[in-house]
């Protein structure tokens, strides 16, 4: 499956990967599902990391992040207070991650966008340490191991 989610930390947290080709469709279909689990779950997240290193082609149109924004939204009602760590090193979805964060910006969450993993975990660490006072977290996952 092109797109995938896992959760991290016994649901603390969550890995959203992006893997090869990514279609309107199958974007659509994993983030609806996602975003759908029931709000008990969403109430227990404190990070949310979107994995878009092995990408090869986003075919995602921009209404697509637009609804998943706005989707977004509603969910941050839910829980305002989530971490979310972008990762790509493509230009066009680095753009495209800092777009998405501009239009969900009404959820209240700290959306970051990064080129590398190291940067990734070194901000993410530094955060749930500063905001939670913990510091044993999974940000590890393999990205052959998504549900």
């Amino acid at each position: 499956m092109p797109v995938y989610v896992k959760d991290l930390d016994d649901g603390l947290g969550n890995v959203i990967i992006g893997t090869g080709v990514i279609t309107n469709e199958e974007y659509d279909t994993a983030l609806t599902k996602h975003l759908s689990q029931p709000s008990e779950k969403f109430k227990k997240y404190i990070y949310s990391i979107v994995d878009f290193t092995t990408t090869t082609h986003l075919n995602v149109h921009m209404s697509y992040f637009i609804k998943n924004a706005k989707r977004c939204i509603e969910v941050s009602r839910i829980n305002p207070n989530v971490l979310v760590a972008l990762v790509t090193h493509n230009n066009l979805y680095f753009i495209i991650g800092r777009t998405w964060g501009l239009l969900a910006s009404g959820t209240g969450w700290n959306i970051q966008i990064f080129r590398t993993r190291k940067e990734l975990d070194t901000w993410l660490l530094m955060k749930l340490k500063d905001q939670h006072d913990m510091t044993h977290f999974r940000l590890d996952y393999d990205k052959e191991d998504g549900e």
